[in-house]
C-alpha cells in the first residue's frame, strides 16, 4: 500500500494520510448484473404457478417486482445509462406480467 500525502492551501506539508478505499472496481460488475438476472429468473419461475392461477405465483413474483423497481430507481437516481436502466427494470416487468397472468387466470375461474 502506498501512502499519499495531502497538500494544504497554505503550502506543502503533510496534513493527513489519504487512504484510498479502492483503486480497481473490476469486481463490482457482479453487483450490477447478477441481482437483476436472479430476480428475473425468480419472476420467470413464477409464471409456472401463475399459469395455473395458484397464489404462489404472486408470492414468487412480488419480490422481483418490488426489488426490481427499487433497483431501477436507484440506478435512475444516479442517472445510469439507458442499457443499464432497461436491464434493471426487466425483473419488475417480468414479475408484473406474471402477476397479470395470475389475475387473468383467477378471473377465468
Amino acid at each position: 500500500m502506498e501512502w499519499v500525502t495531502l497538500v494544504r492551501a497554505g503550502g506543502a506539508g503533510v496534513a493527513g494520510v489519504l487512504f484510498v478505499l479502492a483503486e480497481n472496481f473490476d469486481g463490482l460488475w457482479v453487483w450490477v448484473f447478477i441481482p437483476p438476472l436472479v430476480l428475473t429468473a425468480l419472476a420467470g419461475v413464477s409464471f409456472i404457478p401463475s399459469h395455473r392461477g395458484h397464489w404462489s405465483g404472486v408470492v414468487l413474483a412480488a419480490p422481483a417486482v418490488a426489488l426490481g423497481l427499487l433497483l431501477f430507481l436507484a440506478v435512475a437516481g444516479g442517472r445510469g445509462p439507458l442499457p443499464i436502466l432497461l436491464f434493471t427494470v426487466m425483473p419488475a416487468a417480468v414479475g408484473f406480467a406474471s402477476i397479470r397472468l395470475w389475475a387473468r387466470r383467477r378471473e377465468q375461474g
